[in-house]
């Protein structure tokens, strides 16, 4: 199956990629949807970064930090069906820490991402969310785009948070399959 790389490099130069037909094409730090989080991660480390944030327990999150094969982001986060013993990921994210940056250096790479993926899916809808007060969790704002597609979706975020200690301002790229974006817009919280 062919597949692209979708990588953040940090002094703002991308790759040139074709276009993509679906969102499963693209990949963060190697990764992609649908991949078993066993071929990347331990069942240790899985259960060891497992977290608990849902009220809703059908999706269990995984957090990592600062894995040794991370070449771009800080974070890789992803989403499995809980019970699912093959841990395939439904939904995968890249982070990366903007904690002692400025935001508009966050809001300038989310642009060249936005950019990016308009150009490899120039037939998607995208949802500018623009920049806004975050009403939920810690207090801040945020910059949201979503590119919604028939087999899920890919945001680009930055958040910018009031309270720096409770929370760490951040650029995250998030790719979910349709059944997750059923899930998370159901209210999971």
């Amino acid at each position: 199956m062919k597949r692209l790389l979708l990588i953040l490099i940090l002094t703002f130069s991308f790759q040139s990629w074709t276009k993509a037909d679906d969102i499963s094409e693209f990949e963060i730090e190697g990764i992609a949807l649908g991949d078993s989080a066993l071929d990347y991660f331990s069942e240790e480390k899985i259960k060891l970064n497992s977290q608990n944030f849902f009220r809703n327990k059908k999706y269990t999150p995984v957090q990592n930090y600062k894995l040794s094969f991370f070449e771009t982001y800080d974070f890789f986060d992803f989403r499995f069906l809980t019970g699912d013993k093959n841990y395939i990921m439904h939904s995968i994210s890249g982070i990366v820490n903007f904690e002692n940056k400025e935001y508009s250096e966050c809001l300038n790479l989310s642009e060249k991402i936005t950019n990016e993926i308009k150009d490899l899916m120039p037939n998607t809808k995208m949802e500018d969310h623009g920049n806004d007060i975050k009403t939920s969790g810690s207090p801040g704002t945020y910059s949201q785009k979503t590119f919604w597609t028939e087999d899920g979706f890919i945001t680009v975020n930055c958040y910018n948070y009031d309270d720096k200690e409770s929370s760490m301002d951040h650029l995250s790229v998030t790719i979910a399959n349709k059944e997750y974006e059923d899930f998370i817009t159901n209210d999971p919280y």
